[in-house]
């Protein structure tokens, strides 16, 4: 469903990477998931870099609302993007993504449009990018200003070769991994709170 969008005087703008041209600061990931365990992959994503800022891509709108209300009900910080917001409800919540109050914004294309935070962590693509410029795009809003990103695609098998074709015509090289496991979730948010707790010491 294709719908229009106005932007605030105040929106913040982006722009993605070119086409063909590689971000060595991004580094591309490909999950394949079969459909019912994609909620619990994104769940996993972004547990592996919690605290950080993650732009989520989905397809619809109306996926958006569901599953930035799915992700709040399992404690993540988090508010949906789409093109029917009112005005004033999309500029508090681009605001709130780009101070922080917000760690996880779930995106359609069209609403992402015009965002430009500089420190996005990872970018999750939920539903696939239709091309490569689609996928260019939504991974060049990570990996920015010199910081590193991570671009993660989540793919049922079944779109394998679509994936596969999308990569190779952006020119990207992407790792092709299993989901991270519960050893390696637990991990890294163990290390996550030790820092807090050093930074904590440290501030004192």
């Amino acid at each position: 469903r294709r719908f229009a969008e106005r932007f605030a005087p105040d929106a913040l703008r982006i722009e993605g990477t070119t086409l063909g041209v590689a971000n060595v600061d991004i580094e591309h990931v490909v999950h394949l998931v079969r459909a019912r365990d994609q909620y619990a992959a994104l769940v996993n994503t972004l547990l592996l870099v919690q605290g950080a800022r993650c732009l989520v891509f989905v397809r619809r709108r109306t996926d958006a609302a569901e599953v930035a209300e799915q992700l709040a009900g399992d404690g993540f910080s988090t508010l949906p993007l789409s093109g029917d917001l009112p005005q004033a409800q999309r500029t508090r919540t681009l605001s709130a993504f780009r101070n922080g109050i917000v760690r996880t914004l779930i995106a359609t294309d069209v609403a992402a449009r015009g965002i430009d935070v500089a420190d996005i962590d990872t970018v999750v693509h939920v539903d696939l990018p239709r091309d490569a410029t689609t996928y260019t795009h939504r991974a060049g809003r990570t990996g920015r200003a010199g910081n590193k990103g991570r671009s993660v695609l989540l793919a049922a098998p079944r779109d394998e070769r679509h994936v596969q074709r999308v990569l190779e015509r952006a020119r990207v090289d992407a790792e092709w991994t299993e989901l991270p496991s519960a050893a390696k979730i637990k991990k890294a948010l163990s290390k996550r709170a030790r820092r807090r707790v050093h930074e904590a010491m440290s501030d004192e």
